[in-house]
Parts: structure tokens; C-alpha cells; sequence
């Protein structure tokens, strides 16, 4: 059919020419059907991308083929597409936010249940930072699959694959807000 296909977990995406749409969706669904799974049409996006290839728009497409007028983003793995720019979800640069800054007032808690002044930074730096688990900070490695797994490691490995500016100035800044809520925790522990 002239398509492409892409599967992370249950996590779809096919990329097929505009006259298509309809034979794909039912090769699709005929296919999870056959291996047991269910085709969930109310969580089927649709999508037709117009305009010159640097500066294309993603348009909504209704199940009955209709385009609609506004453009949106199409969303997959935690990145948006816009047509022109890849950048990570919103909601998933908050949530890893939310649980740095969790992990911090944690360390924190733990510092001031010892009597230390200080937080333990290993673990914070091994999660969240481009550190990851470096060899020269945190000693022998393990395996090479296992390296540098966190989400910033993630991250950056979306932004060099698909040479994009705008998830590198997503996470640019984390090592200085890494930074900043270590030292204010630490403050509030010296006060």
C-alpha cells in the first residue's frame, strides 16, 4: 500500500499516501484482530500533512476523510510534531520537572532526618542530569545497553536523531535548574 510503519509498545504509527487511509486502518485493525487485540477507533488519530516539505502542517482528518481547517500536532513517544519542529510534550517535560523537584525534597528530608547540611547528589545527578551514570563521577559502568538511561539521556538522543534544535533548547537549562533546587534545598537545611 505504500506505507510505513512504526510500533512502540502499543503505541502506532503508520504513514501512508493521502488515498490510502482507508485500507490501511482496516489492514490494521484486520491484523490486531488476527493476533487478538482490539482496534480502538475513539484513540485513532488521523492526520494529512499539506504544504512544502520544510514547512509542513498537520491537519485532522475526520473518520470520513474530511480535513479539517485547523492545523494541530500530531503527538507520539512523548514528542509532538508540528509540521515543521519535533519538541517534546509539554506534560512530559512537567512531570520530569515535577519529579526532580520530588526527588530533591526527598534528599532533602532524608538530609535533615541525619543532621546533614548537604544533599546526597549521586543519585540526583545519575537521574537528573546529562551526567547520567558518567564513568569519571559514578566508577565502573555496567553493561553498554544500560548507560546513560534517564530521560535527559532520552532526550537528547531524539534531538540528535532527528536533528532537532527545539528538544535540545527544551532541556538546555535542566543542569541549572537541577542546580538551583539542590542549593535551595540545601539552604533551607542551613537554616
Amino acid at each position: 500500500m505504500g506505507a510505513t510503519y512504526h510500533r512502540y509498545s502499543d503505541d502506532i504509527l503508520v504513514i501512508s499516501p493521502a488515498g490510502s487511509i482507508v485500507h490501511v486502518e482496516r489492514a490494521v485493525a484486520a491484523e490486531l484482530r488476527r493476533v487478538g487485540l482490539t482496534f480502538q477507533g475513539e484513540k485513532t488519530v488521523r492526520a494529512a500533512f499539506r504544504g512544502v516539505e520544510e514547512r509542513q502542517k498537520a491537519f485532522r482528518l475526520t473518520p470520513t476523510g474530511t480535513v479539517e481547517s485547523r492545523p494541530f500536532a500530531l503527538q507520539y513517544l512523548g514528542l509532538i510534531w508540528d509540521g515543521s519542529a519535533l519538541r517534546l510534550r509539554s506534560a512530559t517535560l512537567a512531570r520530569f520537572l515535577r519529579r526532580m523537584t520530588q526527588a530533591i525534597r526527598g534528599a532533602e528530608a532524608t538530609a535533615r532526618r541525619t543532621g546533614s547540611t548537604r544533599l546526597r547528589r549521586r543519585k540526583l545527578y545519575r537521574r537528573f542530569s546529562h551526567l547520567g551514570r558518567s564513568v569519571r563521577i559514578f566508577g565502573p559502568q555496567p553493561p553498554r545497553r544500560a548507560r546513560n538511561r534517564n530521560f535527559l539521556h532520552y532526550a537528547m538522543m531524539a534531538a540528535r536523531v532527528s536533528n532537532s534544535p527545539e528538544i535540545r533548547r527544551q532541556v538546555g537549562r535542566q543542569w541549572a535548574r537541577l542546580e538551583s533546587e539542590i542549593a535551595r534545598a540545601e539552604q533551607r537545611l542551613r537554616a
